[in-house]
């Protein structure tokens, strides 16, 4: 069995404690649309660690982490591959920034950020409302901006290809090509091998502008 006690969240510095809010609301985008809205109308109570909106969002992530597992035990139909939203792009920008930087949570939100880029350009999310809210659960999580003066120029460019040749090394890749969990609209993940070289790198790049610190 598996015992949460809520308890312990108040013990977390708030960094560590918001970097977990990362996992949540990627539980949130990939597999409940109802849990993404309960999110956004409930952040400012989850933020002052209220005891009973706590329990509730613990309890929702358990239970879907439970069933997208349960479905695919073995890591072998591919249903258990979708709970990586956010972690191709994640591992390889904590590795290009030397594991110093970013945690763990940190890095995803900012791979989710990514994945949300990649699937708008696609023609995916397509319903404002649906992509107007999954921008706005990644805003409200604070991290590290990409190291400083990175937007643009030589330092730019270097620490992009660092990310790239990150992408390549992930577990993830197939056939020389990276696998990046999308999503076609909340709650409707998918994987794909597909992406063109340009595509992340644009998607990489618009993060890069509007993170840069």
């Amino acid at each position: 069995f598996v015992l949460a006690d809520a308890a312990f969240l108040r013990t977390l510095p708030r960094r560590d404690f918001l970097a977990g809010m990362g996992e949540v609301v990627k539980y949130a985008l990939g597999f409940d649309r109802s849990f993404a809205r309960a999110l956004a109308s409930d952040w400012r109570d989850i933020l002052r660690l209220r005891s009973g909106v706590l329990l509730r969002v613990v309890r929702r992530c358990a239970r879907i982490k439970a069933q997208v597992v349960a479905a695919d035990e073995r890591d072998v139909n591919g249903r258990r591959e979708l709970l990586n939203l956010g972690h191709t792009v994640g591992h390889a920008l904590e590795a290009a920034a030397g594991y110093r930087r970013f945690k763990h949570g940190e890095a995803v939100a900012w791979g989710m950020r990514v994945a949300v880029e990649m699937s708008r350009r696609r023609g995916w999310i397509s319903r404002p409302a649906d992509l107007s809210l999954a921008e706005s659960l990644l805003a409200r999580l604070p991290s590290p901006a990409w190291p400083g003066g990175l937007a643009s120029g030589p330092g730019g460019r270097a620490f992009l290809g660092r990310v790239l040749r990150g992408l390549r090394r992930d577990k993830k890749v197939s056939d020389g090509s990276s696998r990046f969990i999308l999503l076609r609209g909340l709650a409707d993940p998918v994987g794909v091998s597909d992406a063109a070289p340009a595509e992340i790198r644009a998607a990489l790049s618009r993060a890069l502008r509007r993170g840069a610190g």
